[in-house]
């Protein structure tokens, strides 16, 4: 924006756009490749899902991880996540995953 001789500011236009959070496998908890996640492109206010991976269960015993986009300054020390749980958002953990026995899974046993 600049003043015009005639006394008159430039026209300009402002651009919005929401902020975003930073890929999930950044964060410590989820930087494993035991971790799939739905979080890439995240924007504020985006709804996404961690879970394990093929061949990995959860050893806290959920599934799926609710998680929550909030990108503001307080929180990008983890990403810019919150983790959903019961309804409540809390600081990411990430599942705990660990690998799945042999014959588990329609995986064929070892015998």
């Amino acid at each position: 924006v600049s003043c015009e001789a005639s006394g008159r500011f430039t026209a300009f236009s402002l651009l919005c756009q929401l902020r975003p959070c930073n890929a999930l496998d950044t964060v410590s908890n989820y930087s494993s490749e035991k971790i799939e996640d739905t979080c890439a492109g995240a924007v504020f206010g985006d709804a996404c899902t961690a879970s394990c991976a093929d061949d990995y269960n959860n050893a806290a015993g959920s599934g799926i991880q609710a998680i929550k986009c909030d990108a503001a300054q307080d929180t990008m020390s983890h990403g810019g996540y919150w983790e959903e749980i019961s309804s409540n958002y809390h600081l990411p953990k990430g599942p705990s995953c660990v690998g799945r026995p042999c014959g588990s899974a329609g995986k064929p046993d070892a015998n």
